[in-house]
């Protein structure tokens, strides 16, 4: 193969690498908070079943 081609070819998927990298880092933030979101709300929940089970 022509090494041009190789060098085009791995200049490119460092160049996807980068772009998909900055496009992640929101989304993955977005997953972070809806599981913090998701786990606070279950703690809570929690809480409030036994506080009603000690009424009973």
């Amino acid at each position: 193969m022509n090494p041009v081609l190789i060098f085009l070819i791995i200049f490119l998927a460092v160049i996807i690498w980068f772009v998909l990298s900055f496009m992640f880092v929101p989304i993955g933030r977005l997953i972070v908070r809806i599981i913090t979101n998701t786990h606070k709300k279950i703690i809570y929940k929690e809480g409030t079943d036994e506080d009603e089970n000690k009424d009973k």
